[in-house]
């Protein structure tokens, strides 16, 4: 009998951009239909560049368009991605994107809204990886004397539904959508402002156990 053949696969030469194309194409056209975004945004050329921006990544263009689900103004928030990956240069267009959202939530700028921002995301970092936790056990790690309210946690939260999830078949944790924005927020070079020391919030939560 014959030995199967088995051919290697480099799956980084694998151009995904005709794909990612098409499904901008389909998640942008389901906008408009609605009446939530201009028929500009379908041409071929605005298509395209939002296909390059993505750098062949999936992860960056389901996000993107989870976030213009979130948003009052389609129109404006996608200008706001690509000007957001213009000013970032060189860096990550995935961590651009992740910025770009984490600056459109309730608490996203503003040094008191920074404090609790990193708070969330940094309790987020701590637990998602082995043990998520829902909205009320993400409230009780909290660090004290921060002042936030269990329903501004859960607006944050909500703002947060293109990078997050509740997990309905494991108690409503919060879990990542990509395993990427962990990454993202483990690295404080590309966190920047939105970083918190590891350390500090292992302690602040080994302190709650």
């Amino acid at each position: 009998s014959r030995s199967p053949v088995i051919t290697a696969l480099d799956l980084t030469e694998i151009d995904a951009k005709s794909d990612i194309y098409l499904y901008t194409k389909d998640r942008l056209e389901n906008l408009v239909s609605k009446g939530r975004l201009h028929e500009r945004w379908l041409r071929e050329s605005a298509l395209d560049q939002l296909a390059r921006k993505a750098s062949g990544l999936f992860i960056w263009t389901s996000t993107m368009t989870e976030f213009l689900e979130n948003q009052y103004n389609c129109g404006t928030a996608l200008e706001r991605i690509l000007a957001d990956s213009e000013k970032d240069g060189t860096k990550s267009s995935l961590d651009s994107l992740y910025r770009t959202v984490l600056r459109n939530t309730k608490g996203g700028t503003g040094e008191e809204n920074m404090t609790i921002m990193r708070a969330v995301l940094g309790t987020i970092r701590a637990t998602a990886r082995n043990r998520p936790l829902s909205i009320d056990g993400l409230y009780d790690f909290m660090p004290p004397g921060l002042g936030i309210e269990k329903d501004v946690l859960g607006l944050i939260l909500k703002d947060l539904r293109s990078v997050l999830y509740e997990d309905v078949s494991r108690n409503n944790v919060i879990r990542v959508g990509h395993p990427s924005f962990l990454d993202f927020l483990e690295n404080r070079e590309r966190c920047g402002e939105y970083w918190t020391s590891p350390a500090q919030v292992d302690q602040a939560v080994a302190e709650k156990c």
